[in-house]
């Protein structure tokens, strides 16, 4: 198994912390569906946009 170039010191498992990190974190940004952390972020995000949309739309001023 090949990770990020580093097969050699993979198979002796001698990565270090953020060599064994890294992978992980790649794989919660590129891809939405990988993990439970993943979809827990991308549920955040939508809300974080709902709530921003909801906020601009409460802060225009009503025309009368």
């Amino acid at each position: 198994m090949k990770k990020f170039g580093l097969d050699e010191k993979f198979r002796s498992d001698q990565l270090s912390c953020w060599q064994r990190v890294k992978p992980k974190i790649w794989a919660l940004f590129d891809e939405p569906y990988s993990s439970t952390a993943a979809k827990v972020r991308r549920l955040l995000l939508l809300l974080l946009l709902l709530l921003m949309m909801m906020m601009m739309l409460l802060s225009l001023p009503l025309s009368r």
